[in-house]
C-alpha cells in the first residue's frame, strides 16, 4: 500500500462510519487501518475469511473492506454469504481490495454483490474516493 498516484481532492471525513477491515497481510492492515482512522473512521481487523464472517454477524458495521484473497476463506466466498444473508446484514456496502482488476474480474465482482472495487497497493485517494463516492447512498443501492 502506497500513498503515491491522483485523484488528489479532499479526502472524506469518515467520522460516521464503523469499517471492518478484512486482509491477511499485517502491512497492509496498519496501514489500510492508519488511512482510514486518519480520515476518522472506526476500524476493526479481521485476518481471514472465517475471522471475517464471525466478525461481520457479531458486530454492526456501516462498510466492509475485503480482501479477495484470504486464508480459511476467500473474500468471494465471505460476500457470497454475507449477500446471502436474511437480514439488514445482507445490504452493507462490501468493497473488493485485490490485485485483480482486469474487467473479467471487475465484472465477476461486481456480479457477486461487490458495492465497489479498490485495486492494490492502495492509496489514501483511491480509498477515500471510493468511501467518499458512497458515503451518501442508502446501502441498499450499492450491491446492485
Amino acid at each position: 500500500m502506497n500513498d503515491a498516484g491522483g485523484g488528489h481532492g479532499a479526502l472524506p471525513d469518515l467520522s460516521h462510519l464503523h469499517i471492518l477491515l478484512a486482509d491477511d497481510n499485517a502491512t497492509n492492515q496498519l496501514v489500510a487501518a492508519q488511512m482510514l482512522e486518519m480520515m476518522g473512521g472506526t476500524v476493526a481487523v479481521a485476518s481471514d475469511g472465517a475471522e471475517t464472517l464471525q466478525r461481520f454477524s457479531e458486530e454492526r458495521f456501516d462498510v466492509l473492506l475485503l480482501d479477495i484473497e484470504m486464508p480459511k476463506m476467500s473474500g468471494l466466498d465471505v460476500l457470497r454469504q454475507i449477500r446471502g444473508m436474511e437480514d439488514g446484514r445482507a445490504d452493507v456496502p462490501v468493497i473488493a481490495l485485490t490485485a485483480y482488476v482486469m474487467d473479467e474480474h471487475r465484472r465477476r465482482f461486481l456480479e457477486l454483490g461487490a458495492s465497489g472495487i479498490i485495486a492494490k497497493p492502495l492509496t489514501r485517494w483511491a480509498v477515500g474516493r471510493v468511501l467518499k463516492d458512497r458515503e451518501h447512498l442508502p446501502p441498499e443501492l450499492l450491491h446492485r
